[in-house]
């Protein structure tokens, strides 16, 4: 990976949320090792990590909890790894209009937590809860066994 992505994503992320070397071995994938791992903090810095590996030409895989990226064929090259998991909270929740905004990386453990908390709870259950996060559960279409009653994100059966 050229040094001055590595700048620009060190300079995005802060050093103690970019990972490079042997500290990438948790996100080893299919025997392919990623030149970095990048874990932003807000939307901005996913926008601009994004924006800096497209100019420099490398790939980018999305990471959330790690519990389903062994499904479907892996990517030729692990360029950067986004993890998403700082991107955890709940951003708001109307219980009366049954909505929340959630960031991506939150668990449904601790999403079905807070809903709960207002007596609510998302038909989504995944194994792993405790790691799989809600955006890794949408994109992988990992609804569960309650799909059989209340349908999937994709709304298949």
């Amino acid at each position: 990976m050229p040094a001055p992505l590595v700048d620009a994503l060190r300079g995005i992320v802060g050093p103690t949320h970019l990972l490079t070397g042997a500290d990438c071995a948790p996100y080893v994938l299919d025997g392919r090792t990623p030149e970095a791992v990048a874990v932003p903090g807000s939307k901005e810095e996913v926008a601009a990590v994004l924006l800096a590996a497209a100019e420099a030409g490398i790939s980018v895989v999305p990471w959330g909890g790690g519990t389903r990226m062994g499904i479907g064929a892996p990517p030729a090259r692990l360029g950067v790894v986004l993890v998403l998991k700082r991107l955890n909270r709940l951003l708001e929740h109307e219980p009366g209009d049954l909505t929340a905004t959630v960031e991506a990386g939150i668990t449904l453990d601790a999403l079905q937590s807070e809903l709960g908390k207002r007596g609510q709870w998302l038909s989504l259950d995944p194994a792993q809860a405790d790691k799989a996060t809600l955006g890794g559960v949408l994109s992988s279409n990992d609804a569960g066994p309650r799909r059989h009653l209340y349908g999937s994100s994709s709304g298949s059966p």
